[in-house]
């Protein structure tokens, strides 16, 4: 005796056997309810995209619309620090500088407005290397 499961929607067949044998009874029966079972699955077949990589774009999508909001909301900033110079040598013009103006003048750039998107497209940036294998995980 021979059952054929055969799904339409995608290429997938299972062929049960199956014998009418007394002594092959009890592996006859549970064949015949892993054709049942088969029969159950349905398939949803894609063209030519594994589900990774669905994943991966929607991720650059988000990505890309992520950046923008980036650009459109993020500023630069600048900051002035004034530190002490430990190092500086009595009785040089650096150290003259120094006691005037009260220390050195740092000034540096920060960008501010974008904080929450900014960490959002660090996490995603993350995911879609993990996703692609660019980054070994441990």
């Amino acid at each position: 005796m021979l059952m054929l499961v055969h799904f339409l929607c995608a290429r997938s067949m299972v062929i049960i056997c199956a014998s009418l044998d007394e002594f092959d009874a009890q592996e006859t029966i549970q064949a015949l309810r892993f054709g049942e079972q088969c029969q159950r699955v349905k398939n949803e077949a894609t063209v030519g995209q594994s589900h990774v990589t669905s994943m991966i774009e929607k991720l650059d999508e988000r990505i890309a619309d992520l950046e923008s909001v980036i650009k459109a909301k993020e500023q630069w900033v600048a900051q002035e620090v004034r530190r002490v110079d430990e190092n500086v040598e009595d009785g040089t013009y650096e150290a003259t500088l120094a006691a005037k103006s009260g220390g050195e003048t740092v000034r540096t750039f920060k960008a501010v407005g974008a904080e929450s998107e900014r960490d959002e497209l660090v996490k995603l940036l993350k995911k879609r290397a993990k996703l692609s294998g660019e980054v070994r995980t441990q």
